[in-house]
């Protein structure tokens, strides 16, 4: 019996054993210590900010055009007779220089006529000048007492002489003034934009009424800036009338290279731009003629314009600001933090902040693509 007794309960026995082992092992074996993973710190550039002293830009563009732009009409009626080599589109005429001449001979004819009224009215008034000098002297030859009347002395016909010899005087200056209207003339120096005309053509009251031609001055380039209404508070004035003189620098890619002109701001135009709801400024170009060099009519250009300038700004890279008025700061520990900051102006190359920065604030210029409050990071470069 014994042998069965052993082979029966000898497996139970070793099964509680170990059972009691593995219970034992389980419930005394150490606790492991619980390890967070250390996140990955990603490299980040910086840059210190500097309060500094920051003029501020204000951008805008437009379109050259001439001061002044005439259409030339004729002021008597006529033959074309004359044209000026030079009365060309794109040719560049003195002030003064004469484009064409209308017949003159019907008004040299009436200028001969008005010559003749006039030397008869200057005759006129000599004979009654005599005549009244002559009736003076034989009243005094008579003794006749008191004084001579106006008939006497015959003022009313010397009064009406001399009116006569000044009408036709102004008649002839008239006529004079009518035949030196045969010229067209370029009232200033620029530059022809358009000719209407061509040998023989009647034009004024015997022809044609329009014009004969168009010309656009040189001298005085002049440029229409649109300025959104939150950009013209950059501007340094206070009223329309402060900003005359402000400094505008141009710009313009022509011919393949880029070119520069220097201008002002002459004056603020009083009403707001009826598409754009933008205030108008218009500019001029200084020392440059429209057609001389690069700078041309109708050349759309850049404008900077110089605008006000603030005391202890930051202006950082563009990329520093993460939407509209955050930045990231690195901290003494490396975690990056956000900071709310003041934008006083941005463009696509920089950012100028006013508030919300310390001097030396370490701010992130670097993409951060998960961002998490208070993340930690490595400076890898100092800007």
């Amino acid at each position: 019996m014994k042998p069965l007794f052993v082979k029966t309960l000898l497996p139970f026995s070793l099964l509680g054993v170990a059972a009691l082992l593995i219970f034992w092992l389980v419930n005394t074996r150490p606790e492991a210590e619980a390890i967070e993973p250390e996140r990955p710190r990603p490299p980040v550039r910086v840059i210190p900010a500097s309060p500094t002293t920051v003029q501020l830009k204000v951008y805008s563009q437009g379109v050259v055009q001439p001061r002044f732009e005439t259409r030339l009409r004729p002021e008597v009626g006529g033959r074309i007779v004359e044209i000026n080599p030079d009365f060309e589109v794109g040719k560049r005429v003195n002030e003064g220089t004469v484009l064409a001449r209308i017949d003159e001979a019907d008004l040299l004819t009436a200028l001969a006529a008005r010559r003749a009224e006039r030397a008869n009215a200057a005759q006129l008034l000599a004979e009654e000048t005599a005549r009244s000098e002559q009736a003076a002297l034989d009243w005094t030859r008579a003794n006749r007492s008191g004084e001579p009347g106006a008939l006497t002395l015959r003022l009313p016909q010397l009064a009406q002489a001399e009116a006569a010899l000044e009408s036709a005087e102004a008649n002839l200056a008239q006529a004079e003034r009518r035949l030196e209207q045969t010229k067209i003339i370029a009232p200033y120096t620029g530059y022809i934009a358009a000719r209407e005309i061509s040998p023989g053509d009647l034009v004024g009251n015997a022809g044609e009424p329009g014009a004969v031609g168009r010309l656009f001055s040189a001298e005085g380039a002049e440029v229409r800036l649109p300025v959104s209404l939150r950009e013209a508070a950059w501007l340094p004035f206070t009223d329309a009338s402060a900003i005359a003189g402000t400094a505008v620098r141009f710009s313009a890619e022509v011919f393949g290279a880029e070119q520069h002109w220097q201008g002002r701001i002459l004056r603020v135009e009083p009403a707001l731009d009826a598409a754009s709801r933008s205030v108008v400024l218009l500019a001029n170009i200084e020392d440059a003629e429209i057609g001389s060099g690069a700078l041309l009519r109708d050349l759309f250009v850049e404008a900077e314009i110089a605008g006000r300038v603030l005391e202890n700004a930051f202006r950082l890279p563009r990329i520093a600001l993460r939407g509209n008025d955050r930045v990231f700061v690195v901290t003494a520990d490396q975690r990056l933090v956000t900071r709310t900051v003041e934008v006083a102006q941005r463009t696509p190359e920089y950012v100028i902040i006013t508030g919300g920065l310390s001097e030396g604030d370490q701010v992130c210029v670097s993409p951060v693509a998960l961002f998490v409050e208070g993340m930690g990071v490595v400076i890898e470069e100092v800007l």
